[in-house]
């Protein structure tokens, strides 16, 4: 239907430096970026009919979190039902094998199904500009329930997200696992509340899972040790783009000024522990340069990078079964991993610069939102992690806290969001 539409209508010629695109016989020179011409798929877009049974995905890293996990709920539940399409933003990620109906997000053929599909499922500040609002379905997925502050409450707020985030309270329909966040969200968007709904997270289906089990056991190397660590600190950018001294920060990656890599590698050893080390996104090529520096080496440390995921079809969330304890700072990753009801540690060690450039939600009081022990040095943090995996001091107040952050404590956090996609 849509491709008999368009045929005498609109047109798209390539050269090697620019593309021209015809509309209603009006030719309009472009670069070769054409998603940075909005204006002229937003005409198209008040033109072609919307496939209520398609569904154009996408996230950053691309083919991750709760949009991938979502997409995985409905390849496996409503394949037969709707045309599943997902746009990628990064051309090397274009051979990923576990997708099959896959375009570049700056391709003709993505724009025109994400210009045709009712429902768009995303998790970030992304093709927009390329649509008309009120056309579509948009189903913002999200990389978590907030500790730091988001969308209009942030700090210095720079000026190019101002319409972003208002296109956000108008069109999006966002997805969180309980009150709190829910008001976090109405907060940080300037949102009606009821485009805000409590279901839960896609990803935190999977920890339930268990569809990669094996492979996991394997990939970590699993049976070889006693307990199971995972350390996986937020992105360590205070202030947007500012640009950060490497060398300096990356001096150890529990920004602890006692730290010891003789007593740490020690305590390992001596408890037969796995360290897994997850970097966010961001950081990854940091961490990269400080293992090649000889930082990190270790059999005892393994560092899972976001390649190691796509590579063979995990999800990191997948190994939280695996672990005896996490240890994060305020990313959101804490939160999520709350959900399996053992011990954390948050190590604040940079919290008072975040709070103070970036911001965190509740402010003084975002302690709440952070059920385990806070620790600051790296003496703290040692102890911290031979009470976790011995008496767990912090059990009972863990799980009193744990309804304030999840409605649900199950694996239908899909199922829901489906529920809802279906009325709108």
């Amino acid at each position: 239907m849509a491709n008999r539409i368009l045929q005498g209508i609109f047109s798209i010629t390539n050269s090697k430096r620019h593309k021209v695109i015809t509309i209603l016989g009006f030719k309009f020179k472009i670069g070769r970026r054409i998603t940075k011409c909005g204006y002229l798929f937003k005409m198209l877009d008040c033109i072609l009919p919307k496939n209520s049974r398609k569904i154009v995905f996408c996230a950053f890293p691309d083919f991750s979190d709760n949009a991938k996990e979502y997409y995985e709920y409905m390849k496996a539940n409503h394949s037969n039902e709707y045309e599943l399409v997902w746009l990628y933003t990064d051309r090397k990620n274009r051979n990923y094998p576990f997708i099959e109906n896959k375009y570049s997000a700056n391709s003709f053929k993505g724009i025109m199904h994400l210009l045709t599909a009712k429902y768009f499922v995303y998790t970030g500040l992304y093709l927009n500009n390329l649509c008309t609002l009120k056309k579509h379905v948009f189903l913002q997925l999200w990389h978590g329930m907030p500790l730091k502050t988001l969308g209009f409450t942030e700090k210095d707020i720079e000026k190019k997200f101002y319409d972003q985030y208002q296109d956000h309270a108008q069109a999006g329909h966002f997805f969180v696992s309980s009150d709190i966040f829910k008001l976090s969200m109405i907060a940080s968007f300037l949102m009606n509340p009821s485009r805000v709904h409590i279901t839960g997270q896609s990803k935190t289906d999977c920890i339930l899972s268990k569809r990669n089990n094996a492979q996991i056991r394997e990939f970590i190397n699993y049976d070889r040790y006693s307990k199971v660590i995972i350390y996986s600190p937020t992105y360590k950018e205070a202030e947007r783009n500012n640009r950060r001294d490497i060398d300096k920060e990356f001096n150890n990656i529990f920004y602890c000024d006692d730290y010891s890599e003789y007593s740490f590698y020690k305590m390992l050893e001596e408890k037969n522990i796995l360290l897994i080390v997850k970097p966010h996104p961001f950081d990854e090529k940091f961490y990269r340069k400080y293992i090649a520096a000889g930082g990190l080496n270790h059999p005892n440390i393994k560092v899972v990078y976001d390649k190691d995921m796509k590579e063979n079809n995990f999800y990191f969330y997948e190994f939280f079964q695996f672990a005896d304890l996490m240890i994060t700072d305020f990313s959101s990753i804490g939160i999520d991993y709350l959900i399996t009801k053992k011990p954390i540690i948050f190590l604040s060690s940079t919290a008072e610069e975040y709070s103070q450039k970036r911001g965190l939600i509740l402010e003084d009081n975002y302690n709440i939102l952070m059920p385990g022990q806070k620790v600051v040095t790296f003496a703290e943090l040692l102890s911290a992690i031979e009470d976790s995996l011995t008496v767990d001091s912090w059990k009972t107040k863990r799980l009193e806290l744990l309804p304030l952050l999840y409605k649900y404590f199950d694996s239908k956090s899909s199922e829901r969001i489906y529920e809802i996609m279906k009325t709108l």
